[in-house]
């Protein structure tokens, strides 16, 4: 699979919101905490891939998901492969144990929107790196998961007209 993607900072969710919700996107509440790994002997930063455990709850279900993505295949960063699967949460621990360390950590709250093979964040993420704690604003995620290289130039059309619609 590929995540066909674009992060993009917002000034105001409840305009890009109510948009949305006018164009039949379903709404959800949305709230995330995003542990980004490090492997004990490889270097993600070099390699461009990165190992993520995700708690996330939405609308109240709650799930953890272990996701792996592998380098970009485009230079703006917006494909990836992307694999990823519902696990116990003790896999983390697992992981600390084996040498795997926390990197980054981020929060995400907000909404998640759906209309069919495309997902929407609007959220305000913070964060801790190296011990710091940032908040860093507002943003807008739009993504579609497509199973052949084939469909990524199509995806990235579809999420570009999406994200300059939203922002009118």
């Amino acid at each position: 699979m590929f995540e066909v993607e674009i992060k993009a900072e917002v000034i105001n969710l409840d305009n890009v919101l109510k948009f949305l919700t006018n164009s039949g996107f379903v709404v959800k509440k949305y709230f995330v905490k995003d542990i980004y790994l490090q492997h004990p002997c490889r270097d993600f930063s070099r390699t461009d891939e990165e190992l993520r455990i995700r708690w996330q709850s939405i609308d109240d279900e709650n799930v953890c998901v272990i996701t792996y993505k592998g380098p970009s295949l485009s230079k703006d960063r917006s494909v990836r492969e992307e694999i990823e699967i519902q696990i116990n949460e003790t896999l983390y621990d697992i992981l600390k144990r084996l040498g795997f360390r926390d990197i980054i950590e981020k929060e995400k709250q907000g909404w998640l929107l759906e209309k069919g093979n495309i997902k929407i964040s609007l959220i305000n993420v913070r964060g801790r790196y190296m011990g710091k704690e940032v908040n860093l604003g507002n943003f807008i995620e739009i993504e579609i998961i497509v199973s052949n290289k084939r469909d990524i130039n199509n995806a990235k059309a579809r999420i570009m007209e999406l994200y300059k619609k939203s922002l009118e």
